[in-house]
């Protein structure tokens, strides 16, 4: 019959069994990916906590940090000469050291790949010419016309040292 067995006060109420954490590292965000604090959840009720005991409950995805974005250095560029490389325009993130054809970092680009190699020599060759008493002579070189520099070959690859190809004057 219904209401015949009495019970205790509160014998119904059986003990919490407690929150069985899971630990959540902590990641760095990255310029083009996000990161999270750490954080811990319980695997039996689901809740997100700040703290391993479970005191304090956080709102989902709380932990999220924002991706950092690029920090980006541009680079002119530069025209190749006979005597050093030039460059495309370019841009390098300070932070994650990758490079890129935009000031966005959205194309990224091999290293290096925007190095122009040097350009050649424009040689023209000058015809030896005796010394006399009164002026110098030269031996037959190669003068280079955008960087001025002298040759004893007509590839331009035997730069002279100094004023090698001077025939000083007759005494």
């Amino acid at each position: 019959a219904q209401g015949e067995t009495e019970i205790e006060e509160g014998s119904w109420i059986t003990a919490a069994k407690g929150h069985s954490m899971i630990s959540h590292a902590a990641v760095d965000a990255t310029c083009t990916e996000s990161g999270n604090t750490a954080y811990w959840t319980c695997e039996k009720c689901g809740k997100s906590f700040s703290d391993a005991a479970g005191q304090t409950e956080i709102e989902e995805n709380s932990w999220i940090t924002a991706a950092l974005g690029h920090d980006m250095t541009s680079h002119t560029a530069t025209a190749s000469t006979c005597t050093e490389p030039g460059n495309t325009a370019y841009w390098t993130c300070k932070t994650c050291g990758k490079s890129f054809s935009d000031a966005q970092g959205d194309t990224e680009i091999a290293k290096e790949s925007w190095i122009i190699p040097k350009m050649e020599h424009s040689l023209m060759k000058v015809t030896a010419q005796e010394a006399t008493c009164q002026e110098t002579g030269n031996i037959e070189y190669y003068t280079c016309g955008a960087c001025e520099k002298k040759f004893s070959d007509e590839g331009g690859t035997e730069e002279f040292e100094g004023d090698a190809w001077i025939i000083p004057k007759n005494s």
